[in-house]
This record gives structure tokens, sequence and C-alpha cells, in this order.
């Protein structure tokens, strides 16, 4: 516990996560990388200061997080987007199946055609060049999410270790 509370001391403004993320990223910051993180991990403070330390970050990020993230009122159609942005950040709404919001510091807003065609309309399917990053750049917890949800033995279980165990399991399956 007492390195938790050490990593917290350091900068007040990221919260933990991002104190984390700085601690684990100090022997590779001004050195010009990208970082890619998933939406525990991602925060407009954090960013900013990654980006003064001439280090890149992409991720998702919750739609209703905290302080200093845009608020996006707009209805979207399927396969439009929306973008707020400061001096480093580019915050990105886009709908397709469903809402996804991004946060980054190294894209632009436009969109790119993916090579596959909506059925329905029958036009090529734009994504935002930040998601296409993410999506080839995630690293493979986020895969392993992804591939878990449809295999996943849901259980309403109050005991943690019996939750620990069957997610053990749905890994063992998975593997």
């Amino acid at each position: 516990m007492a390195q938790l509370t050490n990593i917290k001391s350091n900068d007040p403004n990221i919260g933990i996560s991002g104190n984390i993320v700085m601690t684990l990223m100090k022997d590779y910051l001004d050195k010009g990388r990208i970082l890619y993180t998933d939406n525990w991990y991602t925060s407009p403070a954090l960013y900013s200061l990654l980006h003064a330390h001439k280090t890149n970050a992409c991720g998702t990020v919750k739609k209703k997080s905290g302080k200093n993230m845009p608020k996006f009122t707009e209805k979207l159609q399927r396969g439009e987007m929306t973008f707020q942005s400061s001096k480093e950040c580019l915050c990105i709404k886009w709908y397709y199946k469903r809402e996804i919001h991004m946060l980054t510091t190294n894209h632009s807003y436009g969109m790119t055609a993916t090579g596959k065609q909506d059925r329905k309309i029958k036009q090529d399917i734009l994504k935002p060049d930040s998601v296409l990053d993410y999506n080839k750049n995630m690293g493979a917890v986020d895969r392993s999410d992804m591939l878990l949800s449809s295999i996943e033995s849901v259980r309403k279980i109050k005991k943690w270790y019996r939750k620990l165990c069957f997610h053990l399991l749905d890994l063992c399956v998975l593997n």
C-alpha cells in the first residue's frame, strides 16, 4: 500500500492511474513514442502531461468520464463522427454500431475507408484514423477481453474467489 501512496503524491492532477502510467513510462518519455491505453488510464490531464514529455497517446475513454472531458450532446447517425479539440488533445465521438469515444494527441479528425462495405447501404465503411490505429496497436489484454466476452460463462456470484475461478476457467477455454 505504501507504493500506491508514493505514486499518488507525485501528481494529484492525473490521479492514481495516471501516476502509474507515468511511473511505467519514465524510461520512455521524451523519445517520441506513442502510448495506447484503454479507458481506465485515459484522461486529458495525463495526455497533456505525456504530450509535454514528447510522448503521444491514443485511447478509448468512458462516455461519462470526469472533469475536463468535453460533453457531446449530438445524436449521431450510423457512420458519423463529431470531435472537439484543445491545443494537445483531440476528443472524438464516433457512432457505428455503438458510440465510441476516443482521446488522442497523435491523430487528426480524418476518416479512412476500411475496405469493407456496409451491408445495408452498400457504401464503404469509414472509420476515424484514431480508431483504426488503436485497433491495430491494441494490446493482448483488450483482445483477450474481447474474445472472452463471446464465450464468458456469466455467473452472478458475490464471492470474489468464485468469480476468479470462473474467469480463469474462461481463459483456459479461450487458450
